[in-house]
């Protein structure tokens, strides 16, 4: 029913896709990496989460029921992406916690799965690759962010202090859309990679830009910003 990718960026998502893709049972932000990626706007994009979680002892907590995972696979095979599945597995993470008192290790499971998703079979393998490799920088260049903030984010750059940035910029479209680690000397134009992501998703799904605009002055709270 759908034509897989050509490549290009494409003037507006299939609506169907894009009723599908809004109605899915996942965070705002990874609805609008989906959107992007199909668009063609974004290389590329990694989606995973946990579909239960539970401690040792308790009883799973549901996140998404097996209906929601299977939609979410449904969608993006019906998409004009490429996929690879993120296999399905529990991982446990190991934390210490006070019990009674004491403090102890204890172990909490993640019943966990997702996809890679690229616009394009050479976005997709570049994104598989890297994320193969361990190699932060690769990853970061197959997911489209922009090189001089990848190298502030490996060190090899100083690293934008947000808190020297007035409010009105971090609550805008460039800041909102782009990796939250810039360069210092660079900045300014690797936020137009985030006014570009901004625009694209604003025309083509206005509600959930807007909910992920208001859900970026309570990130920014969180980090103390605002």
């Amino acid at each position: 029913m759908f034509e897989k990718p050509s490549g290009k960026e494409v003037e507006h998502i299939d609506p169907e896709i894009l009723e599908k893709v809004e109605g899915l049972n996942l965070d705002l932000n990874q609805k609008g990496e989906l959107l992007l990626v199909e668009g063609g706007v974004k290389p590329a994009t990694l989606v995973d989460f946990d579909v239960r979680i539970w401690q040792e002892g308790e009883e799973p907590f549901v996140l998404k029921t097996e209906e929601d995972v299977k939609k979410f696979f449904e969608t993006i095979n019906q998409m004009n992406v490429l996929s690879q599945a993120i296999q399905r597995e529990i991982r446990t993470e190991k934390h210490r916690q006070k019990i009674q008192g004491k403090r102890t290790w204890v172990n909490t499971y993640h019943d966990h799965t997702g996809a890679l998703i690229g616009s394009t079979g050479e976005n997709l393998n570049r994104l598989v690759e890297a994320i193969a490799s361990g190699n932060h920088e690769s990853i970061g260049g197959a997911l489209g962010y922009p090189p001089t903030a990848i190298e502030a984010f490996a060190g090899k750059r100083a690293r934008l202090d947000l808190k020297k940035i007035p409010r009105e910029i971090l609550l805008g479209d460039g800041m909102t859309f782009v990796t939250p680690t810039l360069s210092q000397d660079n900045w300014e134009n690797e936020i137009k990679t985030g006014e570009q992501y901004a625009q694209f998703l604003k025309k083509e799904s206005p509600e959930l830009y807007k909910l992920i605009m208001e859900k970026r002055k309570d990130t920014l709270r969180m980090w103390g910003l605002l």
